[in-house]
């Protein structure tokens, strides 16, 4: 239930945003290294994400305005690039 970018040997490098605002929950691919800037701003019905290890970067926004967010698993490594981006 999202875009990705990546090449030949990881199609899912990056999550470069939702595939619809009106998601409730997301189980990001494994394999994906960052999610993008503001790839899921304004999905106020999303719940619940699902980050696997592969995850280590998190851009400003990515969740703003997500206010329904009730779980957010992070894996140990991810690094959240500015505090803005849960909004």
């Amino acid at each position: 239930n999202a875009y990705y970018i990546g090449n030949e040997t990881n199609k899912y490098i990056a999550l470069i945003t939702a595939k619809s605002k009106d998601i409730e929950s997301v189980e990001i691919a494994n394999g994906c290294r960052f999610i993008c800037c503001e790839a899921f701003i304004d999905c106020v019905n999303l719940k619940g994400v699902n980050f696997p290890d592969s995850v280590i970067g998190i851009d400003k926004e990515a969740f703003a305005h997500c206010k329904s967010i009730n779980t957010l698993k992070l894996p140990a490594l991810a690094r959240i690039v500015l505090t803005t981006a849960l909004g």
